[in-house]
């Protein structure tokens, strides 16, 4: 019998990547739930407001998925609206679990670097690491994460998974990695252009593949003890240069300047995490080089941005 797995916020580039990833094994019927669809094709989509509990009781109700990999929310400019997207959204799709008679699916909670806040270049952040959370964000995706151990407690089966900075085909230039490639492919469009803007690049950041973190959010629903929180990371440190520099050879015009800003607030210095819990419970490993995940966010910009890059 094909396993059903749901996706919440199946239209941002994490749910998009990570239907495909699910999708091309051919052995699960993957449904994706959002206010809008995909861009792809690569599930069965849904309109559903994950606000409303008994819109969500009744689809859970219809559907029983046995994984659910919860991935709504994100950063959004207005705070309310972004405490709504994260906060509210994974209570409400917890409680509908808990309502429905003898259902009982495996649940990932998708959380974000963000919530350790500045651990002021401690060696290596683990799960039990904690820093100054000062962004709206990360205080956020914090409270998110509480409210997802809560239900835990509650026994409802949940993992939460702690991704750290993504580059990769599909990631969105609201990342570093995305941002860099969207400047660098626009430069590249422009004959007299030969200068990218990449903002002040002082930091030192952990980047997996977009394609190892799905591989990873699926290995964390068969491997991932409920009630646990998981770094998904690739345990490097790269510094914003290394990752611009990389891009920058696999450019295809030559003699693109880097041009940094050094008044830009560069944010928290150094945030390189530990995945050894990750690799302990599930054997996962990542698989993508740098050098490759930056070459290939290169191609997915020129194949699918188009002409112009305002």
């Amino acid at each position: 019998m094909r396993r059903k797995i749901l996706i919440t916020g199946v239209s941002g580039c994490i749910g998009q990547a990570l239907a495909g990833h699910l999708a091309s094994s051919g052995k699960d019927r993957v449904l994706g739930v959002d206010m809008k669809p995909p861009a792809g094709s690569t599930c069965e989509f849904f309109t559903l407001d994950l606000l409303d509990q008994a819109k969500v009781t009744v689809f859970l109700q219809r559907q029983r998925p046995q994984w659910i990999f919860h991935l709504a929310g994100g950063r959004l400019a207005d705070p309310a609206a972004m405490f709504q997207a994260n906060v509210l959204t994974t209570q409400v799709l917890l409680q509908a679990i808990c309502a429905v008679k003898g259902y009982r699916p495996r649940v990932v909670s998708v959380g974000t670097a963000a919530e350790y806040g500045d651990c002021h270049g401690r060696a290596l952040i683990t799960e039990r690491t904690s820093g100054d959370v000062k962004g709206v964000y990360g205080r956020c995706k914090a409270i998110q994460t509480r409210t997802a151990l809560y239900f835990a407690s509650l026994g409802v089966d949940v993992v939460v998974a702690r991704l750290f900075n993504m580059v990769g085909p599909g990631v969105i230039p609201a990342t570093a990695g995305g941002k860099y490639a969207q400047e660098i492919v626009r430069v590249e469009r422009h004959p007299s252009a030969h200068e990218a803007c990449v903002g002040n690049l002082r930091a030192v950041r952990d980047f997996l593949d977009i394609r190892d973190i799905c591989a990873a959010l699926g290995a964390l629903a068969t491997g991932g003890r409920s009630g646990e929180v998981y770094n998904v990371c690739s345990q490097r440190g790269v510094a914003m240069r290394c990752l611009v520099a990389q891009m920058l050879k696999a450019s295809v015009k030559s003699g693109i300047k880097a041009r940094e800003d050094l008044q830009q607030d560069p944010g928290v210095l150094v945030a390189v995490g530990s995945c050894a819990k990750l690799k302990k419970a599930t054997g996962w490993r990542p698989r993508y080089s740098l050098r490759d995940s930056a070459a290939d966010t290169l191609a997915w910009y020129r194949a699918n941005v188009r002409e112009g890059l305002d």
